[in-house]
């Protein structure tokens, strides 16, 4: 799913996954980015106390779903959940870094996710 215009709603102290399609835009058309050259993709949170909550695909916490659809899913554990930031209209990003010549020469891609996201508190 393209994030785009949607919003995702996360409990504190839920384990939650979100889906996301990252896309890129050449000449105002929009095509899907293909992951099949990716070597480290992360997610990137505001914390309750200010500093980032950065979640990699290297410990599993970023899984590719489909490369070449640009499918991704960012596992959040309770504990990562209850250290978001409260409230709704949240913002994240997505990073990619690719490779063509194994990690010889890079390229990072940042996708910025606007006032999409709700972190809401418990009831009980």
């Amino acid at each position: 799913m393209n994030l785009k215009n949607q919003e995702v709603t996360i409990v504190k102290g839920s384990d939650r996954p979100i889906n996301i399609q990252l896309f890129e835009e050449d000449c105002d058309i929009l095509n899907v980015f293909d992951l099949e050259n990716s070597i480290e993709i992360k997610a990137i949170f505001r914390k309750d106390d200010g500093t980032k909550l950065e979640l990699l695909e290297t410990l599993g916490q970023v899984v590719i779903v489909n490369s070449s659809n640009g499918l991704i899913q960012v596992k959040f554990e309770q504990s990562q959940t209850n250290s978001l930031q409260s409230g709704s209209c949240k913002s994240f990003e997505v990073e990619v870094t690719t490779s063509l010549d194994s990690g010889v020469t890079t390229d990072t891609f940042v996708w910025q996710f606007e006032k999409i996201l709700e972190i809401k508190e418990r009831l009980l």
